[in-house]
């Protein structure tokens, strides 16, 4: 009889536990079309590291499936296939925040600018804005005053709006480099800077809103805004596949009070990114590297989705372990 309850109350234990971490949480819906997502098409497997690179057919069956999920999506580079994107976007009624790379080799900065105004000349209907590096003055690949040069040069090239990507707090330490965009593009990462999940959306807009007041009549837009779903802790932020979808659901119901133009951090999982950024990197994405949603966008978020199947598992070791506990102690009897 004791052995009855007590098994009973390990079953209990067991459901209990795992149903109240469990519970479900109400989240704001995610319903409408966003306005953008960060695009990396690289496929699993694939890696700049390993120059092995998406096909154009691989890029286009990406672009169909963000097709009308989102208005745009923003690039990194326009080496290689990456070029091309603007062009394979175009059908899907797609438009495309276009990005060069920059870096600490000049040569190849060159040479990816150079085919940057290639691409927009005449000017593609679907690419709205270009973005000249990627936190280059957070690396510190780049003086500032080379990144100056190339905004410059770029610029009187194009009538397109031109600008560079950068952390909020990056642009507040280089006043003088809204002076050489048409438009801020900012990075809003609050999981890297170590912020708590349920501070994370107050403390995204507070930057935002800094921003709209150390530059005042500049057009901002958020290039990069996400929380990964894997990977290791940064003090008080905690990366899981239920604070990603919190993160993502909240943010998007306040930049819409807000009136915030944003791209998602991004559409899909980067697994090469590990070996740059650590674990971290490689789970941002939307959909994880098999191109399957990560996170429920309607239904309440539950931390655990498949935690009955997890509680049963348990349950049933559980009983194996105690069954052999209950062999071996017959066996020392005899």
């Amino acid at each position: 009889m004791q052995s009855i309850l007590a098994l009973f109350a390990f079953v209990l234990m067991v459901v209990g536990g795992y149903g109240y971490l469990n519970q479900p949480a109400q989240e704001p819906q995610w319903t409408r079309v966003v306005p953008g997502f960060a695009f990396s098409p690289y496929q699993k497997g694939q890696s700049p590291l390993k120059n092995t690179w998406p096909a154009q057919d691989e890029i286009s069956q990406d672009l169909a499936l963000l097709a009308g999920k989102t208005q745009a999506i923003r690039t990194y580079t326009v080496a290689q296939v990456f070029g091309d994107i603007p062009r394979l976007a175009k059908p899907f009624n797609i438009n495309v925040a276009l990005g060069a790379w920059i870096s600490a080799d000049l040569a190849a900065n060159t040479q990816e600018l150079d085919r940057l105004i290639e691409l927009v000349q005449p000017p593609p209907s679907n690419v709205v804005r270009l973005i000249v590096g990627n936190e280059v003055l957070l690396r510190k690949e780049l003086k500032q005053e080379q990144l100056l040069a190339y905004l410059d040069w770029v610029r009187e090239r194009t009538d397109i709006s031109v600008s560079t990507a950068e952390p909020w707090h990056v642009w507040l330490k280089n006043p003088v480099l809204a002076q050489h965009v048409d438009y801020l593009a900012v990075h809003l990462l609050p999981f890297w800077e170590g912020v708590a999940l349920d501070d994370a959306v107050e403390f995204s807009v507070n930057a935002y809103r800094q921003l709209k007041q150390a530059f005042p009549g500049k057009k901002i837009v958020i290039t990069e805004v996400g929380w990964p779903s894997q990977g290791r802790s940064i003090k008080q932020a905690d990366a899981s596949p239920a604070n990603q979808a919190r993160f993502l659901r909240r943010f998007i119901q306040r930049a819409e009070q807000e009136g915030m133009v944003f791209y998602l951090m991004e559409a899909f999982d980067q697994p090469w990114k590990a070996d740059v950024e650590g674990s971290v990197g490689g789970y941002w994405g939307v959909y994880d590297s098999a191109r399957i949603p990560k996170f429920e966008t309607r239904n309440p978020v539950i931390a655990i989705p498949q935690w009955k199947l997890l509680a049963t598992a348990s349950i049933v070791v559980g009983l194996m372990l105690t069954l052999l506990l209950l062999i071996d102690g017959k066996a020392l009897k005899i």
